[in-house]
């Protein structure tokens, strides 16, 4: 099977003066195509995706174009745009896929578009069709809105903070991608949203009020029925109509939810 991997990853600080553009990328985090492979050095989300997927006999990595920059202001507009269609570019050159597996943050913003991640997961789902399994990671602080659901198969992000398992969340999207195409399977999606934004003083997963709610998630992504999932805490300098915290799971079509 033919996977292809990407991602353009940025936490935005909407009341931020300052606008990331492309050239911070490019000191930051930036490879594209065979150089994807140098983020096996790193401790990257990017990194456990190849981990996992460099393990599977009948996997062909097919590595498109990943950039992650620094908290800053909104990206520029023409600068998140050319990203995007570089990202995009790469997936068309790789076609036919069998799947995708992304690495994005989930708090990205540009200076027009609010959500920079159901943006691009539209525009990929519109490359590949829709029956191509589309996964990808995302920090903790994501704030996953209801267009990302609708466009992904299956998902994953951080559970420590301060972060320590960028690896790991890579490596579980590229699970769940791979076993979405193995099995032939459509999750059923279950995203549920609470108003409720965490100081980032309270989202300590060593100590603190979050902890009991990590320990939760862990228990339902250990149930046979549950595919992939993930709690996100939304990164709380955020000015969208969807801040607040989400937990989403990927079950199988046939898992009683009542």
């Amino acid at each position: 099977m033919r996977i292809y991997i990407g991602g353009i990853s940025n936490e935005t600080n909407t009341f931020s003066p300052i606008n990331m553009d492309i050239a911070q990328f490019k000191k930051a985090f930036w490879f594209v195509g065979k150089d994807v492979e140098k983020v096996k050095t790193t401790s990257k989300e990017t990194r456990g995706t190849y981990d996992y997927l460099d393990a599977q006999d009948d996997v062909e990595i097919i590595p498109g174009f990943v950039a992650h920059g620094v908290t800053a202001g909104p990206v520029k507009e023409a600068d998140y745009r050319e990203m995007q269609e570089l990202l995009l570019q790469t997936l068309r050159d790789a076609l036919p896929v069998d799947g995708v597996v992304l690495n994005m943050h989930g708090a990205m913003q540009s200076e027009e578009c609010f959500d920079c991640e159901g943006d691009t997961f539209a525009k990929v789902r519109e490359i590949v069709g829709p029956d191509v399994p589309i996964t990808s990671s995302f920090d903790l602080h994501a704030c996953i809105s209801p267009e990302i659901v609708s466009v992904l198969d299956g998902c994953a992000a951080f559970q420590t903070y301060p972060h320590t398992d960028h690896a790991a969340s890579g490596y579980n999207a590229a699970r769940a991608c791979v076993q979405l195409i193995r099995e032939k399977v459509r999750p059923k999606k279950l995203y549920y949203t609470l108003p409720l934004v965490m100081a980032v003083e309270n989202c300590n997963t060593n100590a603190g009020p979050i902890v009991p709610a990590i320990d939760m998630v862990k228990e339902l992504l250990a149930q046979p029925e549950v595919l992939s999932g993930a709690l996100n805490l939304t990164q709380p300098w955020l000015d969208v109509p969807d801040l607040g915290c989400q937990i989403t799971m990927f079950v199988r079509p046939d898992a009683d939810t009542d």
